[in-house]
């Protein structure tokens, strides 16, 4: 029998709080905005406004990945690199 909320591994259900459906994955390169970014990361960093970000390099395939760099708008980094 599978533990209420596990996987039938013996783990506990994730602590971690949900993302919320504004924030939910991009299917398109496109559609990685400031915007979009901001909600993601806002999840686990309130406060975090990203005001620009810029695609470094980007591979596509089964997975698409991409690397950019970020601007955060002034006071509003919320801790994050």
């Amino acid at each position: 029998m599978t533990p209420a909320g596990g996987a039938g591994h013996g783990t506990a259900p994730s602590s971690r709080p949900a993302r919320s459906s504004a924030a939910a994955i991009p299917t398109r390169l496109e559609h990685v905005t400031p915007e979009w970014l901001t909600a993601f990361l806002g999840t686990r960093h309130p406060g975090v406004q990203v005001e620009a970000l810029e695609v470094l390099d980007h591979t596509q395939g089964a997975a698409t990945r991409m690397r950019i760099r970020v601007q955060y708008a002034e006071g509003a980094r919320a801790g994050l690199p």
